[in-house]
């Protein structure tokens, strides 16, 4: 019998165009009536997106880009980013 266990691809965010194109998605800082929020419920802030304000920061190297524990948290992420301007794409990668 094979053991060799699959593990999940790797994702990462990747900004597609405008001003940050081909960089690495590696934080959104959130905050509330301009005070930081720590975010545990990322589906709920984007369904009350309104309240909210995201600041992403972008670097230039894939390796230490920001990486969803889910495909689930990659789209809200995109949806996150696409709600303020931001176009970005789910980059999937083999384990």
């Amino acid at each position: 019998m094979d053991d060799k266990k699959e593990f999940p691809p790797i994702l990462r965010i990747r900004v597609t165009s405008g001003a940050f194109k081909d960089q690495w998605l590696w934080m959104i800082s959130v905050t509330k009536g301009n005070v930081p929020f720590t975010v545990s419920d990322w589906n709920g802030v984007y369904r009350d997106r309104q309240h909210y304000k995201f600041s992403p920061t972008y670097i230039p190297v894939k390796d230490s880009a920001f990486r969803p524990i889910s495909e689930e948290a990659a789209k809200v992420t995109i949806a996150i980013l696409k709600s303020i301007g931001v176009e970005a794409e789910i980059v999937s990668e083999p384990t």
